[in-house]
């Protein structure tokens, strides 16, 4: 016989998720065009998006794809200055993992 396959159930998924945005450090001019991002906790199964969102223009989004974002730098010159707020959201994976949306300000 053979033996079913078995989807993980990670509930320490969610604790692993995080964003960072130029290294934790104010958006420059100078950086604008090219503003660096790290995720973390991500694994090869997960796909989805990060937002990044001054609340009055349209939001700048990088697609991720089976744990690889498109870029790690998003083009943030559109932005108004000020507080920039960048959720990161995953769907829910191939084990019935969902996740709920990670969300800080800069």
């Amino acid at each position: 016989g053979t033996t079913p396959a078995t989807l993980e159930q990670d509930p320490a998924g969610q604790a692993a998720l995080s964003v960072a945005v130029n290294g934790g450090a104010p958006i420059g001019a100078a950086t604008a065009t090219a503003v660096p991002f790290t995720l973390t906790g991500l694994e090869s199964d997960d796909s989805g998006t990060v937002t990044f969102s001054d609340g009055s223009n349209p939001d700048v989004v990088v697609n991720i794809v089976n744990g690889v974002p498109d870029s790690n730098t998003a083009n943030l010159s559109g932005l108004n200055d000020g507080s920039i707020t960048t959720t990161l959201h995953l769907d829910a994976d191939t084990a019935g993992n969902s996740f709920t949306d990670v969300t800080t300000a800069a």
